[in-house]
This record gives C-alpha cells, sequence and structure tokens, in this order.
C-alpha cells in the first residue's frame, strides 16, 4: 500500500514558490502523516545541464536535504521522453534535444507533436540523462531516503490505443527500467 503524496514543487516554483515554501510541503506531509513524498524530476530542466559536469543538481540536493530532515521518503516521478504518453510539456525533453529535428525527428500522437520515441539516439540520449540522475542519487542520498523510482508518469494516457505507439511506450519503458535497475 503506497501511502503518501505527490509534491508538485516543479508547480509551486513556476508560480513564485521560495525554499522557505517549497520547505514547507515536506514539513507539512510530516506532520499530516504521509511518510512518502512522489517528487516529479523533470529531465530537462533538473538533470541535463548536470550530465556531463557530474556535478549534483540543485533540486536533487535540496529534495534529499529536507526529506532527511523530516524523516520521509522519497519516489521520484522521472518526467522524461513519455510523460503522459507526450514529451511537450516543457522541461521534460531538453530544448537541444527537442529543436534538433534533424537527430531527433518528430511525429504525431493524437494531435500532438512528440519527439519519435522509437529512436535509437534518443533512447541513448535518455539513458545517459537516467544514468546520470542515479549517480546523483547515489553521491547524495547517503541514508537512502530514495524509495523508489518511477519511469514516465502515466505513459498510457496518450496514444496508448494505437499498437505502434503502445508498442514503442512499452519498449522505452522496459529499455528506461533496466537502465535503472542497472545503474
Amino acid at each position: 500500500l503506497f501511502y503518501g503524496i505527490q509534491l508538485r514543487l516543479d508547480d509551486a516554483k513556476r508560480v513564485g514558490a521560495n525554499e522557505q515554501d517549497i520547505e514547507e510541503y515536506f514539513s507539512l506531509s510530516s506532520k499530516y502523516g504521509f511518510p512518502i513524498v512522489a517528487v516529479p524530476v523533470y529531465w530537462g530542466e533538473h538533470i541535463e545541464p548536470y550530465v556531463k559536469s557530474e556535478e549534483i543538481s540543485g533540486f536533487v540536493k535540496s529534495t534529499i536535504h529536507y526529506a532527511e530532515k523530516y524523516d520521509l521518503s522519497v519516489q521520484w516521478l522521472w518526467l522524461g521522453s513519455n510523460v503522459c504518453g507526450v514529451n511537450a510539456a516543457p522541461g521534460c525533453v531538453p530544448k537541444e534535444i527537442w529543436d534538433n529535428i534533424n537527430e531527433y525527428p518528430h511525429n504525431t500522437v493524437e494531435g500532438r507533436e512528440c519527439i519519435d520515441i522509437s529512436n535509437p539516439a534518443f533512447i541513448r540520449r535518455e539513458q545517459q540523462a537516467i544514468r546520470a540522475f542515479m549517480n546523483m542519487l547515489l553521491k547524495a542520498d547517503v541514508n537512502f531516503r530514495t524509495s523508489a523510482v518511477q519511469i514516465e508518469n502515466e505513459p498510457d494516457m496518450n496514444g496508448f490505443n494505437n499498437l505502434t505507439n503502445r508498442n514503442n511506450n512499452l519498449k522505452l519503458i522496459d529499455i528506461l527500467g533496466k537502465t535503472v535497475k542497472e545503474s
């Protein structure tokens, strides 16, 4: 049984929340008895800028810090190439990948423009980012606050009725899940 709460820190920051506001989310989760917080982590926004430097994302650091401070576990929600069945949400796919149509071609899923998630070059790029994220957790989460990493939140929400899209979704999730496990 999952007894936790999803903290949409991403939405809070978009409407001007500061660090004190963010900490309050963790404080209230603990106060009201939610031992697990589910926290979205955006590939493009939170991870990609750190992939080559091997630094730890400030977002990852602060999430782990507050989880430790308020004795909470974290379930990370990887928001990458296939969030809710599409990858057009801001911050999910890095802008330089989204804009590079020659290397990462786009297609249409239920009327929405998306990157072709069956493209091997694209899959390798997301795997690289997941490995970087897992390495960040290895370094930052020394007290084992991470309880799970969910790959692609609600991937069946769009385009799953189309057999090709469904198969591409399942193949991608399988590959990315194995990347998490092997990291």
